[in-house]
């Protein structure tokens, strides 16, 4: 089990993804995980995220069946973090 989670509670962020995610993957410290929560986007925001889970056991992406409140995509994925520390990347 990683060290600790980052959490890309995302909606609709396609131009922004990839960018975002290399930014952490870029990072010196690799004991982590990225979970990335779509709440159900209408963009490809969806791909792009499956595409990097593809890539990179570390990421784990999440999408929601039906859209829901952002600060509640925001708790959820507080809840799927099984790490010692916890952060939220947007």
């Amino acid at each position: 089990m990683a060290l600790i989670t980052i959490a890309i509670p995302i909606y609709n962020e396609a131009p922004f993804l990839s960018e975002t995610i290399e930014s952490v993957l870029a990072q010196t410290f690799k004991d982590l995980e990225i979970v990335i929560c779509d709440n159900c986007s209408t963009d490809n925001s969806y791909l792009i995220a499956k595409e990097y889970e593809q890539k990179n056991k570390r990421i784990k992406v999440v999408r929601h069946a039906e859209g829901i409140e952002a600060s509640e995509n925001f708790k959820f994925a507080l809840k799927t973090a099984e790490t010692k520390y916890f952060t939220w990347l947007g």
